[in-house]
């Protein structure tokens, strides 16, 4: 049974990391199209190790073996991190578990959780590998925005790294969780050659059979390398933008907060079929990001996300 942390912790981190720009990372915390994936498969697939416990006299299980959840959906979020302009995005999704291996997909990203741990245990290990590609402020991006449009194009990175942290099982109830997991990546093509951190928290519980709520709080880091690439001005860019000279450092980019709710269309998780879920997040833009002309004189640092979406497990 796929792990809570790879349909929980991965929402945010899905969420705000991708977006046609910024649906790309907010990342269980962060940019918006890559991140609207892991949001839309999670209402399917969410709830599964809950649901085993909520259930005493349950029968068939379709989490306790291989399965997959498809699942699409609508995003409204900013067409890139940092954006005022706001747009509707499709959002398609993929989760499951084939062979033993867990896996989730993050709108342009996949992660795996490859560690096993013994059913039933309290304390669960999160570890396995994460790629993913970053469409924010490239030519495959939206920007909606003719000042931003004058810096031209980011190149298309390939972020690979791994995630790892830890998942408490029975913690308040007998059906929810705790996750605290830490993702690293860094760009191996030389689109931005930078390094992010997302350090997240999450917690999930479910209400009933059919009902299941997670809550998740994450930050990203980045390095110098990353925040000169996306949100410095040059001489250049201020001759072609209009917009001040700035150079950007790293640090702690932003913060962002998730809440996710998933329904099953028979009021029963546990027996695959079809779910609808609804996702609301906040993420408040902070720092040398913060102080960009980009986001300070073009944009907003306070960002928010819709979705809404449906899925089927089999």
């Amino acid at each position: 049974m796929i792990s809570l942390h790879a349909l929980a912790l991965a929402l945010p981190l899905a969420l705000w990391s991708h977006g046609p720009a910024q649906a790309q990372e907010a990342e269980v915390a962060t940019d918006v199209q890559d991140g609207t994936a892991p949001v839309v498969a999670a209402a399917a697939g969410l709830g599964k190790t809950a649901i085993n416990d909520a259930s005493a006299d349950q029968q068939d299980n379709i989490f306790d073996g291989d399965y997959i959840t498809l699942g699409v959906g609508a995003l409204y979020s900013p067409s890139f991190q940092g954006s005022d302009d706001y747009a509707v995005f499709p959002a398609p999704a993929v989760v499951g578990r084939i062979e033993g291996i867990n896996f989730v997909s993050r709108g342009t990203g996949i992660s795996a959780d490859l560690w096993t741990n013994e059913e039933r245990r309290n304390v669960d290990v999160i570890l396995g590998p994460v790629a993913r590609l970053r469409f924010d402020r490239t030519s495959l991006g939206s920007i909606n925005d003719p000042v931003i449009e004058t810096l031209g194009d980011v190149d298309l990175p390939l972020e690979l790294g791994i995630s790892a942290g830890v998942q408490l099982s029975n913690v308040l109830t007998p059906v929810d969780t705790i996750a605290a997991a830490i993702e690293v990546k860094h760009d191996v093509v030389g689109a931005h050659n930078g390094l992010i951190i997302t350090p997240n928290i999450t917690y999930f519980t479910a209400l009933s059979q059919g009902v299941v709520v997670s809550a998740t709080i994450s930050g990203e880091i980045v390095n110098d390398d990353f925040a000169d690439t996306y949100f410095s001005i040059d001489a250049a860019d201020s001759l072609a933008s209009g917009l001040p000279v700035y150079q950007a450092e790293g640090g702690l980019k932003n913060i962002t907060s998730l809440l996710l709710v998933g329904f099953d269309l028979d009021g029963n998780l546990a027996n695959g079929g079809f779910a609808l879920f609804g996702a609301v997040s906040y993420q408040r833009i902070l720092g040398d990001t913060r102080d960009s002309p980009i986001i300070s004189v073009r944009g907003d640092a306070d960002q928010y996300v819709g979705a809404i979406g449906i899925g089927y497990t089999f």
